[in-house]
């Protein structure tokens, strides 16, 4: 239901434009999830211009459900895929890892990994 209420205050603003819309796209509404939620939807934290792309050389880049390698993949971003960056934080080996964002889901990834604009 919550889901349900930010997607329309969000579609309700963009219908009305001015500061409105502004300052709903400026909002920063990060939906907690856990590995038993199947449905991880990432809102709006200003989609306009990515602030970097998954650099991994072959393959694509796993997304965990916390920072570290002792947390699951939930999904893989593919090379090359843009993110958006929405926290950060240090996993248990002292690591960088970056909770970001494709534009459809979010999770944790490596520092090492993503290259920025």
């Amino acid at each position: 239901m919550k889901n349900l209420l930010i997607k329309a205050a969000v579609f309700a603003a963009i219908l009305i434009g001015g500061t409105g819309a502004a300052a709903i796209a400026e909002t920063k509404i990060a939906p907690h999830h856990t590995e038993s939620n199947d449905e991880v939807v990432a809102y709006n934290y200003n989609y306009n211009y990515p602030d970097g792309y998954v650099c991994t050389k072959y393959t694509g880049l796993n997304v965990r459900y916390g920072p570290g390698t002792e947390y699951s993949v939930y999904t893989v971003f593919p090379k090359g895929d843009e993110i958006w960056w929405m926290d950060s934080s240090y996993s248990s080996n002292g690591a960088i890892w970056h909770q970001v964002s494709n534009g459809v889901h979010y999770g944790w990834v490596h520092s090492a990994y993503l290259c920025y604009y």
